[in-house]
């Protein structure tokens, strides 16, 4: 469990970075780096066999083309 704690921090973390910068509309500068970041968490979250987590973390990868503020990854999505 403390592991996936540390995934969806750092899922929340970047999530609250990118969404900082969407508010401003300067988001672009992020995007990227915020999609490889989600990428390999929501990987580490499939290998720890958490589902719920991993679904959250891909559907917040498709929601950042739309350049929008992204909700947070809930505990909800610890499902082990």
């Amino acid at each position: 469990m403390t592991q996936l704690n540390a995934i969806r921090k750092a899922a929340n973390e970047r999530i609250y970075a990118y969404n900082q910068l969407v508010r401003r509309q300067q988001s672009h500068s992020i995007e990227f780096a915020t999609e490889c970041a989600l990428e390999v968490l929501a990987e580490l979250a499939d290998e720890l066999g958490a589902l719920g987590m991993y679904q959250q973390i891909t559907n917040r990868i498709h929601q950042l083309e739309q350049h929008r503020v992204l909700a947070p990854i809930t505990a909800m999505g610890v499902g082990v």
